[in-house]
């Protein structure tokens, strides 16, 4: 038998198995965020094997699922073979809900616990209903709390043929819509041109939904789903926290998950379990992801709030290199107006928060993977008018306990300044990896450095105060351990930041007729910037693998790697050389170690293994004392004796001692000093 696993759960509200007994029929209502829907139900008890109480008389006959479509006020099996969806309710039977164990307020889940796999099921077949008139499902809402139609819609531009001015005389209902034809607009803003066209849903648009739907929760029948929900807390939301945690929990409650956000989640927590080796049996989500993955393609041409956010999590998955997901995503993001300021639009305060929140996740998203690609952002300044976050956009007062609210803090001031650090690392992408500053670079020959010196100087002042005003909960030595947990992934993008910038150095260093000396000066600080990097990962212990690596972290792994493979590469003299090779053997050996609490790193120790073996094509170097003899030049620069080169020779044993055992596994601000000028 599998060893049982103890976590902390979040804060979901009472027991399951307090809540009320639902009604055999519920009345139409509205969620607040889709179509309103009539639906029947039944308080019966538990279903088994497809037969059961919990079915209607058409499921019970084929011995299959039974889940409420509310598109077609049917379930989604009489939709499909198109049916009378009836039920003949038991009222002997009493409904029962899947008790969670818990001991001095923790949580014992058993991941091949498969007794459970029943109660699981009664709990999914639900996910779809409310519990009551006033109760709603957790999805992204349209701005428009009362609408009729689908929560699908579109941002209209002024380049369309519908052009905002003429759409301004048009006279809006109470509601601030109005009907053209076939078409729906509504007005949601004060200013001009803002106005978005509501996408209504067809026959075949509900049935594709309806069988989605269907299949997600088919997918997810066998999984642990209370493991999964509650781990994304544990995990995934404290590095990125875009959900509303306490409105999502209590739909969870409710059973009112929509079932497309509900399986996103549950992929990229059983993703990242699997990974940090939380679980002992295997948790195989590709099924479920698959479907997903298939529900976003489809669901191009009918944008919505919740296809976003279900893409948003899935790009947080371990070994995520989709950049078509990011262009999907982006273009969903580009039709729903996400990209726009959205403070004075018509809508409710929680969906302003929740755009927000969107916005600058995607934002980091597309600023990391260009870096992980090599491919341009697709996000630019010039379209990008989004308030910058804050504390209030997280809401943190809903949290009703104050230890619930400290980790909800620390969550959102880690995302505050990552998302910092995106806007340093965008504009490191801007100065020196488009084509046109990589065309200006290469036409200034010999005086490359220092044009790109110039460049970089007011880079890494900003990265310096970025790195100097961190506050104490955000550093790696941080009081509380399990907050100093989650910061491994902020210092990592710094490093793989200040490793974008500083490769840039290198290879204007490495091109003839650059100065000796200043070449010298900017490899010495390229290596004390490798040097803490990878003393930095050497410093990671287990625990700070428990929770998940966003953001392209297994890139920027890989990137210290690589960037150790080019200084190794580019530098003028044997010992120099033997110097790197040791260190990118000790690095991979880190790497194989933290291994053993994080499968992902395997991806990041292959990157490190084809950056070496390129190694083999670059010739031997030269001994110092031959190097300086074939290059005489070098020993007169700027007017005065001495070569840089001798000077490291000298220093080369102080040098090796002094880098191998940084004394913080950070960069320290005398070392940025230090390197202010380069």
């Amino acid at each position: 038998m599998a060893a049982a696993m103890t976590m902390q759960p979040p804060s979901i509200g009472p027991p399951l198995n307090s809540l009320s007994t639902p009604p055999i029929a519920i009345s139409r209502f509205h969620t607040g965020f889709g179509p309103a829907v009539s639906q029947s139900y039944s308080p019966a008890g538990n279903s088994h094997k497809g037969g059961g109480g919990d079915q209607c008389d058409g499921c019970r006959n084929r011995n299959s699922r039974c889940a409420i479509n509310f598109a077609s006020n049917k379930c989604y099996s009489c939709d499909f073979h198109r049916q009378d969806c009836v039920f003949t309710p038991h009222t002997s039977r009493k409904r029962s809900y899947p008790q969670p164990s818990s001991t001095a307020g923790r949580k014992s889940f058993h991941a091949s616990d498969k007794s459970l796999s029943s109660s699981f099921k009664d709990l999914f077949q639900s996910s779809m209903l409310g519990g009551s008139e006033h109760e709603s499902s957790y999805v992204a809402p349209i701005p428009h709390r009362a609408t009729g139609n689908s929560a699908c819609y579109r941002y209209l531009r002024g380049t369309t043929y519908l052009d905002p001015l003429l759409l301004e005389n048009v006279p809006f209902d109470d509601r601030n819509e109005a009907s053209l034809r076939a078409s729906k607009f509504r007005k949601i803003g004060s200013g001009a041109g803002q106005f978005i066209e509501i996408l209504s849903s067809n026959t075949t648009d509900e049935a594709r939904n309806g069988s989605v739907s269907a299949r997600l929760l088919e997918s997810l029948r066998l999984a642990d789903q209370d493991l999964l929900f509650q781990s994304y807390f544990d995990v995934v939301h404290p590095v990125f926290p875009i959900l509303d945690q306490p409105a999502l929990c209590a739909s969870y409650e409710r059973r009112s998950v929509e079932p497309v956000l509900l399986a996103a989640i549950c992929v990229v927590s059983g993703a990242w379990l699997q990974s940090s080796r939380r679980v002992s049996t295997e948790l195989n989500m590709s099924a479920t992801e698959a479907i997903l993955q298939e529900h976003l393609r489809d669901s191009q041409d009918r944008p919505s709030m919740t296809t976003l956010l279900a893409g948003l999590l899935l790009t947080q998955c371990p070994n995520h290199t989709s950049r078509n997901l990011l262009s999907q995503l982006i273009a969903l993001a580009f039709d729903l107006g996400i990209h726009q300021d959205c403070s004075q639009w018509k809508m409710d305060v929680e969906e302003k928060l929740l755009r927000r929140r969107l916005a600058w996740a995607l934002y980091a998203q597309d600023k990391w993977t260009s870096l992980m690609h090599g491919r341009p952002a697709q996000l630019t300044e010039a379209n990008w008018m989004v308030r910058e976050l804050s504390e209030e956009d997280f809401d943190i007062a809903k949290s009703a306990e104050d230890q619930s609210k400290s980790i909800r803090r620390h969550g959102a001031c880690l995302f505050m300044r990552m998302l910092v650090l995106s806007q340093i690392l965008a504009e490191v992408l801007e100065t020196f990896y488009t084509l046109s500053a990589e065309a200006q670079v290469h036409a200034s020959a010999h005086n490359a450095l220092r044009v790109v010196l110039a460049r970089a100087k007011p880079v890494q002042i900003k990265l310096k105060d970025w790195f100097s005003s961190l506050p104490a909960q955000l550093k790696m030595d941080a009081q509380d351990e399990n907050q100093a947990a989650y910061n491994g992934v902020l210092h990592l993008a710094y490093f793989a930041t200040e490793i974008a910038l500083h490769r840039c150095i290198i290879r204007a260093s490495a091109v003839p007729g650059t100065e000796p000396y200043l070449a010298h000066i900017c490899r010495s600080a390229a290596k004390t910037r490798l040097i803490s990097a990878m003393d930095f990962v050497n410093r990671l212990r287990p625990s700070h693998f428990k929770c998940s690596w966003p953001l392209a972290s297994v890139q920027n792994f890989g990137l210290i790697g690589s960037f150790g493979v080019l200084l190794r590469a580019t530098c003028p003299a044997k010992e120099e050389a033997g110097f790197y090779c040791a260190r990118l053997e000790e690095f991979r050996w880190t790497l194989s170690v933290s291994n053993r609490h994080a499968d992902f790193l395997d991806s990041a120790i292959r990157l490190l293994d084809n950056s070496t073996e390129l190694l083999q094509y670059i010739p031997e170097k030269p001994e110092i004392t031959e190097f300086v003899s074939m290059n005489p030049h070098v020993l007169k620069t700027n007017g005065q004796q001495g070569s840089a080169f001798k000077i490291a020779q000298e220093r080369s044993s102080e040098a090796l001692t002094g880098f191998s055992s940084p004394s913080t596994s950070t960069t320290s601000e005398e070392d940025v000093e230090g390197t202010e000028s380069v």
